[in-house]
């Protein structure tokens, strides 16, 4: 027995995809060239007469450049959390180059101490160099 969960999934998903397409002036075949996907796959999904597999998943993330994280969220895949946008600051993180995540990571530490009025710890003192030259 379907108690209309599934069916309002497919409603929030298809109307989140609406939004991206609306936002970007894209048209259903130009998602689907970007994505690597037919544009009738694409219409049937808007239309719930297909329902979206993991490769259609795959084509939104690849043809919005978004997280798959966040397409699977938003088609009720994977849960939503509380903070949505907490959700997709971390998704886009996790995309990221670990250098590039180290230095978000320190901005956002620096940040916050500064919004907490929390002290920065000391900074470590330099190291002596060895210099073999020296006598």
């Amino acid at each position: 027995m379907n108690d209309g969960s599934d069916t309002l999934k497919d409603e929030r998903f298809v109307h989140w995809l609406q939004r991206q397409i609306d936002d970007r002036g894209w048209s259903y075949s130009e998602l689907g060239r970007r994505g690597g996907i037919s544009q009738s796959m694409v219409s049937k999904v808007m239309n719930y007469a297909a329902d979206p597999g993991l490769d259609f998943f795959t084509a939104i993330s690849v043809a919005f450049n978004l997280p798959m994280e966040t397409v699977l969220r938003q088609a009720g895949v994977l849960p939503q959390s509380q903070d949505q946008f907490v959700d997709e600051v971390s998704d886009i993180i996790k995309n990221l180059p670990l250098d590039d995540r180290r230095y978000l990571y320190e901005m956002a530490k620096t940040h916050y101490r500064h919004v907490r009025g929390v002290p920065a710890p000391p900074a470590a003192a330099p190291r002596a160099k060895h210099d073999p030259t020296a006598k």
